[in-house]
């Protein structure tokens, strides 16, 4: 029996599979039990099988807890926010109580949280808080200012930041948010960027397709986080090492998209509780990049902010990065939307499947009504809106995207569009499996796995991930002679 067979129980099968108004059900229950109780996993599993009959794997309740913001430890920032309560309202009772993301916590429970990072009065971290929140904006305000007199580039600012070492460390958004301000309005004055026919910003760095080699970098970071989700460790590594080994070309070409996709994987694999390997990311960006670059300074400053902010952080940087480009680029350049999709995606913890529908179809029809509209750049954006809406069972508009994506493929080169068209099957076979339209589903995937082998080898990482996806699919329906056929063919390309 493999791992993956092994996480599977064996009432689980796809007649059974929870529906989206099942979660929603059962929702309430679940915070009881998970929030305020504070069971662990395995006991909620067993009380819901047991009491409810609902059967969902582990991945399953920790991919619908995340969307929900069902958080058992609560963020410095949360408890910061409760100490300043505290101390402003003059509440000594050490028994009094407070409400953090749907749980309780004491005055009592607050001061020892802080007792333990060095904080013996709650005074203290309210006034540390407050002066950590306006020194480094004042820091960075004036070291701008000055050098914009002076006359030298925006972008040698960032090598004179340097972050104060302290037991307690305590990194105020504000500087990263300078910092990406001060890159991206740096490179946009000194024409270090064009836009490109495709409706994408390129490096005039002396390097072969940026571009490219920057979606590559995402592309395994993505794979990599997905394994990561399924527990595959081995073929986790695999790709990371292949995303590690794009990263100095990307620096060399210091292409904008390069903060944007570093932002994008802090979010996500914050959001799925994999924070560490993306730091492990940052390192290697460290590493690869001379002492003083801008983009290792944003680095090192993004690895001192606590894992339970990272999210935010990257949100805040992320519309930061959109503002900043939409005044030199304007409001539907290509990279300017890119930050919007990521935006939009975050929104679904807190945002019903409708509204998030409603604002990605909003998204994709200015943009197509825009000066800065290019059919590349249109498909990119909606392969990027994709994955969410399936996420949240927005199944229509999500068949819609992918029918608007067929129709912008053919305006392009004959070359692009195989390359769309087995893109656009891909998505397909995920949402008809979704809809439990397994035969079409089926017939989807095995069309990409032919389609990526024929043109890109028997060892292509997309077709290989394809074949992945299909043997798990095949041991849901029970046909797992079918399975055993895929896993090894898959082996083989694998080892090889």
């Amino acid at each position: 029996m493999t791992s993956q067979q092994a996480d599977v129980p064996a009432e689980l099968t796809t007649r059974n599979v929870p529906s989206t108004e099942q979660w929603e059900t059962n929702k309430e229950f679940l915070r009881q039990l998970y929030i305020i109780q504070e069971m662990t996993l395995k006991d909620l599993m067993a009380i819901m099988r047991n009491q409810r009959s609902f059967y969902a794997t582990a991945k399953m309740y920790k991919s619908r807890f995340s969307r929900w913001g069902f958080v058992k430890h609560n963020s410095l920032k949360d408890m910061e926010k409760v100490a300043r309560r505290i101390v402003q309202g003059g509440n000594t009772n050490p028994n009094a109580t407070f409400t953090i993301n749907g749980r309780s916590v004491t005055a009592q429970e607050v001061a020892r949280y802080f007792r333990r990072r060095g904080l013996k009065r709650l005074e203290d971290v309210v006034e540390r808080s407050t002066v950590t929140a306006q020194e480094p904006d004042e820091r960075v305000t004036s070291e701008t200012q000055a050098s914009a007199c002076s006359g030298t580039s925006r972008l040698h600012q960032l090598a004179s930041f340097r972050m104060p070492i302290a037991p307690v460390v305590y990194i105020n958004h504000e500087m990263i948010l300078k910092m990406i301000e001060v890159y991206y309005t740096g490179c946009c004055e000194t024409n270090l960027w064009y836009t490109c026919t495709a409706g994408r910003i390129r490096t005039r760095k002396p390097i072969f397709d940026a571009a490219t080699v920057l979606d590559r970098f995402v592309g395994f970071w993505i794979a990599g986080l997905n394994f990561a989700r399924k527990g595959s460790r081995r073929a986790c590594n695999r790709a990371l090492l292949q995303a590690r080994q794009k990263i100095p070309r990307i620096i060399t070409a210091e292409h904008p998209s390069t903060i944007r996709a570093i932002l994008e994987m802090l979010l996500e694999y914050a959001k799925a509780n994999q924070y560490a390997m993306a730091t492990l990311m940052l390192k290697e960006i460290i590493k690869a990049c001379p002492p003083n670059h801008s983009l290792a300074i944003i680095c090192r400053t993004a690895l001192q902010v606590p894992p339970s902010e990272a999210e935010s952080m990257a949100l805040s940087g992320l519309a930061c990065g959109a503002d900043t480009l939409a005044k030199q680029c304007g409001q539907y350049h290509y990279a300017v939307v890119r930050c919007r999709v990521a935006l939009i995606a975050s929104k679904s913890t807190y945002m019903c499947s409708t509204q998030i529908a409603a604002e990605a179809n909003r998204l994709l029809e200015d943009f197509a009504q825009s000066s800065q509209f290019s059919a590349e750049g249109y498909l990119s954006i909606s392969e990027s809106l994709l994955e969410n809406l399936v996420d949240l069972g927005a199944f229509p508009k999500a068949e819609a995207i992918i029918e608007n994506m067929k129709k912008y493929a053919q305006n392009l080169p004959a070359e692009r569009i195989l390359r769309w068209m087995v893109s656009c099957s891909d998505h397909l076979s995920k949402v008809q499996y979704c809809q439990q339209k397994y035969d079409l589903a089926e017939e989807n995937c095995r069309y990409v796995i032919q389609a990526r082998v024929a043109n890109f080898g028997p060892d292509d990482p997309w077709a290989l991930a394809c074949m992945s996806r299909l043997s798990e699919w095949l041991r849901l329906w029970n046909r797992c002679d079918d399975a055993v056929e895929v896993e090894e063919w898959r082996a083989a390309r694998s080892s090889s």
